[in-house]
């Protein structure tokens, strides 16, 4: 939710719920995102994850996503290909001002789920 005070972000083994898509589109700015899911996730499948980040990328979000064969869910075992990878995505991307803090708003949050 914070566009506008970081520049890019990075994301291991987590989804976005297909009924909460749509907080993606009150994104004041379309944050890059580093997206990495191991193929033996315990927690999240390939397919939940794919759907994530079309999701995201429908709605206008530069997503690099990347499945690691075989991996399961502990980052620790994969850090330094994930580490690796995502700091050369994010290093790619800058704020243009300075960092805005943008206090949630529930009331719009709670609109765009309903």
């Amino acid at each position: 939710m914070e566009s506008r005070y970081f520049a890019a972000a990075a994301v291991h083994g987590g989804i976005i719920e297909n009924s909460k898509y749509q907080m993606a589109d009150i994104a004041v700015r379309k944050i890059p995102f580093a997206y990495y899911i191991g193929t033996r996730d315990q927690w999240w499948t390939v397919q939940q994850t794919r759907a994530s980040r079309d999701a995201l990328i429908s709605r206008g979000f530069t997503v690099h996503y990347m499945e690691l064969q075989g991996a399961d869910h502990n980052f620790y075992a994969s850090r330094e290909r994930i580490t690796n990878d995502a700091w050369n995505f994010l290093k790619q991307y800058g704020l243009d001002t300075a960092p805005q803090f943008d206090p949630l708003d529930l009331a719009k949050i709670k609109r765009a789920l309903n």
